[in-house]
């Protein structure tokens, strides 16, 4: 836990999540219904595209749910 905290790479990836949720839902790459993804693939391409340039050489994996 203490490494997610402290991780300059995590806290920039928390930040990046925080903004993206604060743009309205139809905007917001940072997930939503899976009804309405179709509206959001373009924001959600350059939200993964933003998170990861900001992890740099981090192994990173992406995760459907």
């Amino acid at each position: 836990m203490q490494h997610l905290v402290t991780d300059a790479a995590c806290q920039q990836c928390m930040e990046l999540f925080n903004r993206e949720q604060r743009q309205p839902k139809e905007n917001t790459g940072a997930g939503g219904l899976c009804a309405t993804a179709y509206m959001r693939i373009g924001a959600e391409m350059a939200y993964q595209r933003r998170a990861e340039a900001t992890m740099g050489t981090e192994n990173s994996f992406k995760i459907y749910i």
